[in-house]
């Protein structure tokens, strides 16, 4: 039996190969939501880079290195050097605090 044979068989295998790509996909996503709920950090920006890989924004808080590429942050928004940033372990929300001033950001709010 040929697959050109057979457009049932072909569309049967198109429509598994979707399948399996979307659920892939969905998954992967879950995991960077489980990922950044169990963020738990507490302090001034100490670095703000790039990926070399994508144009994502990466954070250095406290020696350690987040990856904001799932966050929908407020393009608006910047996030510089010397900024207190605050993520509470559990929440997908986070704080930022710009220097000199007591105005708070609530950065990712669904």
């Amino acid at each position: 039996m040929s697959m050109k044979r057979n457009p049932a068989l072909s569309l049967i295998f198109a429509s598994i190969i979707v399948i399996l790509l979307l659920i892939g996909y969905f998954s992967a996503g879950n995991s960077s939501i489980d990922e950044i709920r169990a963020w738990d950090f507490k302090g001034v920006v100490e670095q703000v880079g790039k990926s070399l890989t994508s144009n994502n924004v990466i954070i250095t808080v406290s020696g350690r290195d987040y990856d904001l590429a799932r966050l929908h942050m407020n393009p608006n928004i910047g996030i510089y050097k010397g900024d207190t940033i605050i993520k509470k372990k559990g929440d997908l929300v986070f704080r930022m605090i710009k220097p000199n001033t007591k105005d708070t950001i609530y950065c990712n709010k669904p």
